[in-house]
């Protein structure tokens, strides 16, 4: 299956002028948006195994080049190949709660402050034995690369 059968995107609508995404608990969080494009359903991995929960991640730019953000991997007490299906036109919405201990790497800026970060999602799924026995998408994909505005309004 082809990526272009598939769309990523970082969903943070602007706020006067800037992307900004606001701290202000360790459930805030901001959305990324996989869209299926093609005329046909797809199956993509879970997020409830291992190899949908670490199908997404970013890439953060910086002077000296792109530094991947991942999620931190977990202990699966049981870990079964699951996927779900998305339908011509339909969004899987991925939940990105920065500030948790979910993300390895994710900079934010310290109490009262703000920080700009270069960010691009990051979908890539291993064409393997298992993804081609359950027939589930392959390939990589990237979102446009955004500016975003972290907020912390948390105090120290």
């Amino acid at each position: 299956m082809s990526t272009s059968s598939l769309r990523l995107a970082i969903a943070v609508p602007l706020w006067r002028g800037s992307r900004t995404v606001f701290l202000t608990s360790h459930a805030s969080h901001f959305h990324v948006v996989l869209e299926n494009i093609s005329q046909d359903p797809i199956r993509i991995w879970s997020e409830a195994c291992s190899w949908g929960y670490e199908a997404l991640s970013f890439e953060m730019q910086t002077p000296h080049g792109m530094v991947p953000i991942k999620r931190k991997s977990i202990n699966w007490k049981q870990n079964t190949p699951d996927y779900i299906l998305l339908n011509p036109t339909e969004l899987q919405i991925f939940d990105i709660y920065f500030a948790s201990e979910e993300w390895q790497r994710f900079p934010l800026p310290s109490a009262q402050h703000s920080l700009t970060l270069m960010l691009r999602a990051v979908y890539t799924v291993s064409s393997d034995p298992l993804s081609k026995r359950f027939n589930v998408w392959s390939g990589r994909l990237t979102s446009n690369t955004l500016p975003l505005l972290f907020v912390n309004h948390l105090s120290s």
